[in-house]
């Protein structure tokens, strides 16, 4: 996913009313496309002029929002082509398989200290 990514007017797209870019599996989406799109020049977090593409989007309801794609820099929301968003979601998924796997190997270790503790005990209580 690439936030520089160029979409064409009428380019159906998913849009997300959120600012924030790593939670987009906790937030609902609307169907929507493309009206238009412009270069924004905006002030960075470290005081430096940075640009990005700011589009006009319409969802199925007729209502408008200005996004970015990816991730929110300069519009009120974030949008994806849903391609992209199954990519995203996918890497979430993986990610957070791995974090079990590594709390499953971290349990395993408790549970057989736990053993060896309870088999070897002595009168140290």
């Amino acid at each position: 996913m690439n936030s520089e990514t160029k979409l064409e007017k009428g380019t159906q797209i998913l849009i997300f009313e959120t600012n924030d870019d790593n939670a987009l599996e906790h937030v609902n989406f609307k169907r929507g496309k493309v009206i238009s799109s412009k270069r924004k020049k905006y002030l960075s977090n470290h005081d430096f002029y940075c640009c990005a593409t700011e589009y006009l989007v319409q969802d199925e309801e007729g209502k408008y929002y200005y996004a970015n794609y990816g991730s929110c820099v300069t519009g009120d929301c974030i949008i994806m082509i849903q391609v992209d968003y199954r990519v995203y979601l996918s890497k979430k998924k993986n990610q957070l398989e791995r974090q079990i796997d590594e709390q499953i190997k971290e349990i395993n270790i408790l549970e057989k200290k736990i053993n060896y503790l309870n088999t070897h005990q002595k009168n140290y209580d």
